[in-house]
């Protein structure tokens, strides 16, 4: 990440862990801009292969026509990043996509080796097919 050089620190992937996650944290509040406004932001856990795990969904309008799902899994390397860090990228979605965003909050490396984020992202996307009807959500969207 060559802005965190510009300012005189050691690039990214010479950081802790710790360190690299808490500066791509600070970046990305900074550089992120307004938020889009969105009808509704709600956390919640959902079972996953080891146990529960977050989710973050976004709703564009309150409506009772079916609205299309979109799995929203975060950047970062599946080492870095987290809701916080793309949540004005989910709110984007949301609002121009005229989507529901369910934005997936797996579990990241090196804490959780792999699969544990793959294996995450996908009981988010089997939970999204599972649940759509609770959110008016189209299901057309998984066939």
């Amino acid at each position: 990440m060559n802005l965190l050089t510009s300012f005189g620190g050691p690039p990214l992937w010479e950081l802790p862990i710790g360190d690299a996650r808490a500066a791509v944290n600070g970046l990305s509040t900074q550089l992120c801009g307004p938020l889009a406004d969105v009808h509704e932001v709600i956390n919640r856990k959902i079972s996953g292969p080891t146990g529960e795990f977050g989710i973050r969904l976004y709703t564009p309008k309150a409506s009772r026509e079916p609205l299309p799902i979109v799995l929203h899994y975060h950047g970062g390397g599946w080492a870095l990043c987290n809701l916080d860090t793309h949540d004005a990228i989910a709110r984007f979605y949301c609002k121009h996509a005229e989507a529901i965003v369910v934005s997936v909050d797996y579990r990241l490396a090196p804490e959780h080796k792999f699969p544990a984020a793959v294996d995450d992202s996908f009981a988010a996307f089997c939970w999204a097919v599972d649940h759509a009807g609770e959110f008016e959500a189209t299901r057309s969207v998984w066939r």
